[in-house]
C-alpha cells in the first residue's frame, strides 16, 4: 500500500500573523526615522537659540562695556642747569585718558614712551616703559578721567632743541593701556594703543595731531 502525503507550499503572504509583524516592522522603522529627524531638528532649534543668546550677550557687553581712550596729549618740558652748569632741556610728552563706557575699567598697566627721532622714514620700533609720573589708580569709574601720565624722552641741548621745532627732529609720544571689564570671560581684556607725532607750529597750533607708526601702534580693543 502506497501512502501519499500532500505537502502545500508555505505561502508568508497568505499568513495574518506574519502580514501584521510586517506591517508594524515598517510601521516601527518609519516611526524611528520622524523621531530622528525631530532629535536633529531639535538640536539645530537649541544650537540656534543657544547661538542667539550668546550674541545677545555679547551685544550687550559691546554696549555696556568700558572704553578708555586718550583725552589729552601734550609736550611736557622743564628747563634748568645741568650738574655741570650747562643749560639743558628735559624733555617728553604727557597725556591723560578717560573711560567712555558705562561700566567701570580695571587698569591693569600703563607703559609707553616719547622718543625724538631724526627722520620719520626709517623703521619705528618703541620700547614700552613705565611712565615717570602717574597717580595709580586701579579702578576708572565711567566717565571718569585720570591724572597726567608723563613720559620723558630725554635731555637735549639747546642745539638739539633748535632742530625739535625747527622740524628737522620729530617728537613721538606712543603708549598702551591695558584694562579689562567686570563681565569677566575670554574677551573682558582690551588694549588702547596709540601713537603720535607732534607738530610744532605756534602756541595755539602745535600738538599731537598726526598719527604715527603702523597699525600694529595703534590698536583698540
Amino acid at each position: 500500500m502506497v501512502l501519499l502525503i500532500s505537502i502545500q507550499q508555505y505561502d508568508p503572504y497568505s499568513d495574518h500573523l506574519y502580514r501584521n509583524y510586517l506591517l508594524a516592522t515598517i510601521v516601527g522603522v518609519g516611526l524611528s526615522f520622524i523621531v530622528i529627524v525631530m532629535l536633529i531638528w531639535q538640536n539645530i532649534l537649541t544650537r540656534t537659540a543657544v547661538k542667539a543668546a550668546q550674541n545677545s550677550s555679547d551685544a550687550l557687553k559691546t554696549i555696556e562695556r568700558p572704553w578708555v581712550l586718550l583725552t589729552k596729549a601734550d609736550r611736557f618740558g622743564q628747563s634748568g642747569k645741568a650738574p655741570d652748569g650747562t643749560h639743558e632741556n628735559r624733555y617728553g610728552a604727557q597725556l591723560r585718558y578717560k573711560n567712555f563706557g558705562k561700566t567701570p575699567a580695571l587698569i591693569e598697566k600703563i607703559s609707553g614712551g616719547a622718543m625724538i627721532l631724526q627722520s620719520l622714514d626709517g623703521k619705528f620700533t618703541p620700547t614700552y616703559k613705565e611712565p615717570h609720573a602717574y597717580a595709580d589708580e586701579l579702578v576708572c569709574a565711567p566717565g571718569a578721567e585720570s591724572d597726567d601720565i608723563i613720559f620723558m624722552a630725554g635731555v637735549l641741548s639747546d642745539d638739539e632743541w633748535n632742530k625739535l621745532t625747527e622740524g628737522e627732529s620729530f617728537l613721538v609720544l606712543f603708549g598702551e593701556i591695558k584694562y579689562s571689564d567686570t563681565f569677566g570671560g575670554d574677551k573682558s581684556n582690551h588694549v588702547t594703543r596709540f601713537c603720535y607725532r607732534y607738530t610744532f607750529k605756534n602756541a595755539v597750533e602745535s600738538g599731537f595731531y598726526f598719527l604715527f607708526g603702523s597699525k600694529e601702534h595703534n590698536i583698540y580693543t
